[in-house]
């Protein structure tokens, strides 16, 4: 049965690109940061009362590709160390996560917020730099 399971996945994979348009079809794909929680969003937001790691939220930044409808995306996703920053530093304080597989950003509550704070991670590659946002409250 898993031998079944293992070909479907592995059809699937090779087929995946079926059906849609290929860049010579005026497809363009378009380089976006998405920063995400990490490993996953705490079950309740981070308390800004409780010592490490209850006040905390770690998140990463990778690319990735968006395209037009019908067209092909790459399916490659890079982790990238970014430049980071929140729109409430008197109530969320950042620093580097050391240890991690992927570069990690460590946000920790030191006030709660009455709306979410936007964390923003900036990466650079090649000469253009892309922004991407995700935001979180502090209780």
């Amino acid at each position: 049965m898993k031998t079944m399971g293992l070909l479907a996945l592995l059809c699937t994979v090779v087929l995946a690109g079926c059906g849609v348009q290929g860049s010579s079809s005026g497809c363009t794909t378009t380089l976006v940061v998405d920063v995400q929680p990490y490993p996953e969003a705490p079950s309740t937001p981070p308390d800004h009362t409780l010592a490490p790691p209850g006040n905390q939220e770690q998140f990463i930044a990778f690319e990735g590709f968006t395209a037009p409808a019908g067209c092909a995306v790459p399916a490659l996703l890079v982790y990238y160390p970014a430049v980071w920053t929140v729109s409430d530093p008197a109530s969320v304080q950042l620093s580097a996560s050391t240890g991690g597989t992927v570069p990690a950003e460590i946000a920790t509550c030191i006030a709660a917020t009455p709306n979410p704070v936007t964390i923003t991670a900036s990466v650079t590659n090649r000469g253009v730099t892309t922004m991407g946002t995700h935001t979180m409250t502090c209780n």
